[in-house]
């Protein structure tokens, strides 16, 4: 399972050129763009689901999430009811994401793919649910209680890091929305282990260098040997 691939299978070619439409962009810039929302948003969602209180309020709003307006996205794009999805969508990204973070993360969505803060605010309420609506349909078909979605969530962490393009991340260091899968993408001083379910400091390799082993293996008793040869012959000629 990828979760990043189950949510971006409702955004179609189809959806995304009519979403570009009603927004007044081209259709690779909302491509660009929805690229970048997409795992973001994701990460987020794995970053609150690693705390108490962040899973509390993450289980609150997944359970009210309408899954079965996936379905619908091509009846909604467009039409008379966009706008209040849009601000439906931004709303509840604010509740799980905080306002401060909302407004860096759609700046920083306006500055990677070129379309401006008020279009890419309006992806961010569109694409938000989306990838919210994913997560709810996954705990939902898979009967997950808080501690099972944490845990869902937690071995989805490489899927969600692969699916994030090139550049992005450091449009958004400091607001801790990518933390959860990329710390040292946004600048961290570690580096992710090979489960890919934490990190570890770089360490030092303490291997002994080979040219050391003649000297310590041998070296010590050669004198000692010598000089008891020189003794026993002494003696021998003494006595003779």
């Amino acid at each position: 399972m990828n979760i990043v691939s189950m949510a971006a299978q409702y955004l179609t070619p189809m959806i995304v050129d009519r979403i570009a439409s009603s927004l007044g962009i081209t259709s690779p810039l909302a491509q660009k763009a929805i690229g970048a929302i997409l795992p973001t948003i994701l990460a987020s969602i794995l970053g609150s689901s690693q705390k108490p209180d962040g899973l509390r309020n993450l289980t609150d709003i997944l359970g009210k999430q309408d899954t079965g307006m996936l379905g619908k996205l091509s009846d909604l794009i467009g039409g008379s009811g966009q706008s209040a999805a849009v601000n439906a969508g931004t709303n509840v990204l604010g509740s799980l994401l905080g306002n401060s973070a909302l407004g860096s993360l759609t700046g920083a969505v306006a500055k990677f793919s070129g379309i401006g803060d008020g279009p890419a605010k309006s992806l961010l309420g569109l694409v938000g649910p989306v990838a919210l609506g994913a997560v709810a349909k996954q705990q939902k078909d898979s009967g997950l209680d808080a501690g099972g979605l944490a845990k869902m969530l937690l071995g989805q962490k490489d899927n969600i890091t692969a699916a994030m393009p090139a550049g992005f991340a450091d449009l958004l260091k400091g607001t801790g929305l990518l933390d959860a899968v990329a710390p040292r993408v946004v600048g961290g001083t570690t580096t992710t282990s090979s489960t890919g379910t934490g990190s570890t400091p770089a360490r030092p390799a303490t291997t002994t260098p080979s040219y050391e082993a003649p000297r310590a293996s041998g070296g010590s008793w050669l004198p000692w040997a010598a000089a008891l040869a020189a003794l026993l012959i002494g003696g021998w000629y003494f006595l003779s």
